[in-house]
């Protein structure tokens, strides 16, 4: 039955309240995720299950990509930290090799056209990442509102130790 823990001899154990209000919410959003949400937590609840922790937490990778379909959540970032570091890259090498500042002993005179690029585009880089970067924790408290039933909110203590669950 969703929301136990078969156990041996017959016997379950009740998931904690916090998941059950989860389970619960996701099988009136969609039974999909509820399946797979209870298939994970099941998995990583039943430590005769080999690998349970790690083939549990990918279960739940794969929920956390499936949910921003069903809900309004971010699907991530709007922040491209690896096309971004490439760019950077690039600006610091165009830097080095045409800077007239740039010498073996490191950065020395004023400031060049090539090196005023560089600095343009690190400040770019810091203010998009400032703008845009969501960290997981706060798409999951995100989440975690949207999910709950009614005008009354939790805290946002008591919602940041939900998500930690």
């Amino acid at each position: 039955m969703p929301g136990e823990i078969p156990v041996d001899e017959g016997r379950v154990i009740e998931q904690p309240p916090q998941r059950k209000r989860l389970l619960e919410a996701l099988n009136v959003v969609d039974q999909g995720l509820a399946d797979m949400y209870d298939g994970a937590t099941r998995m990583i609840d039943d430590p005769d299950f080999p690998d349970c922790l790690s083939l549990g937490a990918h279960a739940m990778r794969e929920l956390m990509e499936k949910l921003p379909k069903v809900f309004d959540v971010p699907a991530g970032q709007n922040f491209s930290l690896r096309n971004r570091i490439d760019g950077l890259q690039k600006a610091v090498e165009k830097a080095r090799n045409q800077s007239s500042c740039s010498t073996s002993d490191g950065w020395i005179g004023e400031i060049d056209p090539p090196l005023a690029e560089l600095l343009q585009e690190v400040e770019t880089l810091l203010a998009d990442r400032e703008r845009d970067w969501v960290s997981r924790g706060e798409a999951d408290r995100g989440l975690m509102k949207r999910l709950e039933p009614g005008p009354i909110r939790r805290t946002e203590r008591l919602s940041a130790s939900e998500v930690e669950l």
